[in-house]
């Protein structure tokens, strides 16, 4: 539903770039237009079991539930492959709202191999990245194939939650890495190969970077030993892999470093990999010469630690082992493997260790979890860090833990960032560079003089926005934002502003843009005129899409729309008219796909208690026409038992305690939210005078409802 005195008129205007249409300004971006609607689309994947656990996967993961998985709904995704995909998760007694972005981990030449060089074929799944509960300073990562799926939620307050399927069969489990009952105790051994010495000291960077300019492409080679741990299954051994190094590339990419996936060979046959972990790295450096990558990285079974060459880009020292894990028993370990493949990964990104002394501008360490657990490198004095420590720590040896939400340390991520800028051999061309990442741009407004521009979007951080008035002459320039909520004050009432936001891309050129015609709020109760978006004296737009509700801004009146003129396109441009807050409530029974110029009705009033009527307004690629002349006035709500002056409600706006005197017995009191939701009821039984506490409502604007025994009267209130 839409808020009161909220009005979209939108053209929607996606940009997708590829790498080779890197534009340099959001006004460059905006001519290249192509004109497209995103929103998150919602499916009912997960549900609660109530099947118990099995008391041996308790003695594992202690907070461990079963989940049940809709597999229509899997292959309704696998169909449909939204772009925008949202989602609940139940884990215990809590409820986890998903929303992400569907991305392109893999190059466009992307191949899997064996070790005879053989082509093997695979069908890669859908793979996605965003956040949870609309906290953004969340991880939430799911990766769907065509019979089964997998994930990683990750909050900074409650660590990681793994999704997945169990080892040989049909369930799937939730549960919290930290509460498993066995350790996580990998240890890297970068520290035991030959360093790069030509490694930037962190305090000759005065300004890092915010943004990596080039893309890393990862190549993959796995051993025999993670084939067979994935049942010799090609399709299982590539999920499993491309599943992982999604979150490990969701990973980097909140440090603005792009990476890519870009060849993988499977060892079907016994691997030559022997010995400890800095044997089968230097083996494999020797003998994989040649491959399509700008780093290789061999992973093997079990989960035995890790080793890289550090700042190893552009070298002949390109290469890292990881050793990894798909299970342990039973039960799915995706975090273990995302921490040691993203650790070592960041090694050869020129990153040392958090308890390195290294950091802070003063050659000290960020954390001390190494050396609390055995593993000093000369500085021990660090914190330890109550959250959860970061990727390159050894905080996964520790109480604390790697909460995953936290991904690299900022200094980590901009470190690596800057010194992967200085590699000239990389290229900047992932897949693309400069991708659409704005799901939607909404606008709220609560007042006649200001509105707000409200952005969804999950992956970036950063915008560039402008908004200027339809009729401006020189619309001025870009503004940039690290706040998705923008607001815009000073609006005039009852006009056309334009409004353009762009997503800022990781190598500093604009990604997507969203452009939206909006009409600012008025008092419609006044009687005003509402025109499409080319007014009285011009056309309206093709490939248009306008949602518009109007709300009484008088108490117990409601909306009445009357046409005076309508001319759009015969059979393919068309309004209807809904008699509620939204598209989805009952339209009116003359009010159902207008096109032409003569409805039959032209007269129409809500009868909905809110009192809203919505517009819709859809045209196509081609010809437009004068479109419409409406008068937009109030009637009153209220019948003979009812009237304005029978009820009083003060003060208003209110802090605490509302008082309601009235003429007439009361029955019941209803307050619902802008959004039409009943958040709150009282029964009266036949009261006059009423004194209700609403300190426990958020400021904003809410509706009352007051029932009598006949009627009833809606009464607008703003809590302060």
């Amino acid at each position: 539903m839409k808020t009161p005195t909220l009005i979209f008129f939108i053209l929607f205007s996606s940009f997708n770039f590829v790498c080779a249409q890197n534009y340099q300004s959001a006004e460059e971006a905006l001519q290249f237009a192509s004109q497209e609607t995103q929103a998150f689309q919602l499916y009912s994947v997960f549900s609660s079991s109530a099947q118990p656990v099995s008391e041996s996967l308790r003695n594992i993961a202690t907070d461990a539930n079963y989940l049940n998985v809709d597999e229509s709904v899997l292959a309704q995704i696998q169909q449909e492959k939204p772009k925008f995909i949202s989602f609940q998760v139940q884990h215990g007694s809590e409820t986890f709202m998903v929303k992400m972005q569907r991305q392109n981990i893999l190059t466009e030449n992307f191949n899997v191999r064996n070790e005879s060089e053989d082509i093997l074929n695979y069908t890669p799944g859908l793979y996605y990245r965003g956040i949870v509960n609309e906290d953004r300073n969340s991880l939430a990562v799911f990766n769907f194939f065509q019979e089964s799926v997998n994930g990683i939620i990750s909050q900074t307050h409650t660590g990681n939650r793994i999704i997945g399927q169990l080892k040989e069969s049909t369930n799937y489990v939730i549960y919290t890495d930290s509460e498993m009952t066995v350790t996580q105790d990998f240890i890297c051994e970068v520290g035991e190969l030959e360093q790069d010495t030509n490694l930037i000291p962190q305090n000759e960077i005065s300004n890092f970077s915010n943004v990596s300019a080039n893309c890393v492409r990862v190549f993959y080679e796995l051993t025999n030993d993670v084939y067979s741990a994935n049942s010799s299954s090609v399709s299982d051994t590539m999920n499993w892999i491309t599943s992982v190094h999604n979150i490990v590339a969701s990973l980097y990419s909140d440090s603005t470093i792009p990476t890519v996936l870009s060849d993988v060979l499977i060892w079907q046959q016994l691997d030559p990999y022997t010995g400890s972990n800095g044997d089968k790295l230097s083996f494999f450096r020797d003998n994989r010469i040649a491959f399509d990558g700008d780093l290789a990285h061999l992973v093997d079974f079990p989960a035995t630690g890790g080793v890289a060459f550090i700042n190893s880009l552009c070298q002949g020292s390109r290469y890292a082992f990881s050793g990894a894990s798909v299970s342990f028993q039973q039960l799915p370990t995706y975090s273990w493997s995302v921490n040691v493949i993203a650790h070592e990964m960041g090694h050869s990104l020129g990153s040392p260790h958090t308890h390195a002394c290294f950091w802070n501008s003063n050659n000290t360490a960020i954390d001390s979890c190494g050396p609390n657990n055995g593993f000093s490198e000369g500085c021990d004095n660090g914190p330890v860090p109550p959250n959860g420590g970061t990727v390159m720590s050894y905080c996964h040896l520790d109480s604390t833990g790697v909460n995953l939400a936290q991904g690299f340390h900022p200094q980590v991520g901009s470190y690596m960032s800057t010194n992967i800028d200085t590699k000239s051999c990389l290229g900047t061309d992932c897949i693309n560079s400069c991708m659409q990442t704005i799901a939607g741009v909404s606008v709220s407004q609560t007042n006649i003089n200001s509105f707000t521009v409200n952005i969804d979007d999950v992956i970036s951080n950063s915008w560039d926005y402008r908004i200027f008035e339809q009729d401006a002459s020189f619309p001025g320039g870009f503004t940039t934002t690290n706040n998705n909520s923008i607001v815009f004050n000073n609006v005039q009432p009852n006009t056309y502003y334009v409004i353009q936001v762009a997503n800022n891309c990781s190598n500093g050129n604009f990604g997507s843009s969203f452009q939206l015609n909006y009409l600012s709020d008025d008092d419609w109760c006044s009687t005003q005129t509402f025109t499409d978006t080319g007014g009285l004296n011009g056309n309206y737009n093709n490939n248009e899409v306008v949602i518009k509700t109007f709300y009484p801004n008088v108490p117990g009146n409601a909306i009445a729309l009357d046409i005076n003129t309508l001319d759009l396109e015969t059979d393919f441009d068309f309004m209807s008219i809904y008699d509620g807050e939204s598209i989805n409530d009952t339209p009116f029974a003359d009010g159902i796909d207008l096109t032409g110029s003569s409805p039959t009705t032209t007269f129409f009033q809500a009868t909905n208690p809110v009192g809203a009527i919505t517009v819709e307004f859809t045209s196509d690629f081609s010809v437009n026409t004068s479109g419409w002349d409406i008068t937009i006035s109030c009637v009153s709500l209220s019948n003979s038992e009812f009237s304005q002056n029978d009820i009083s409600v003060y003060p208003n706006p209110v802090n605490d305690l509302l008082n309601i005197n009235s003429e007439v017995a009361l029955d019941k009191l209803e307050i619902f939210d802008i959004n039409g939701k009943l958040i709150f009821k009282k029964q009266l039984n036949q009261q006059l005078d009423v004194v209700t506490n609403l300190s426990f409502l958020n400021s904003g604007i809410y509706f009352m409802k007051l029932e009598g025994e006949k009627s009833s009267i809606i009464k607008r209130i703003i809590k302060k």
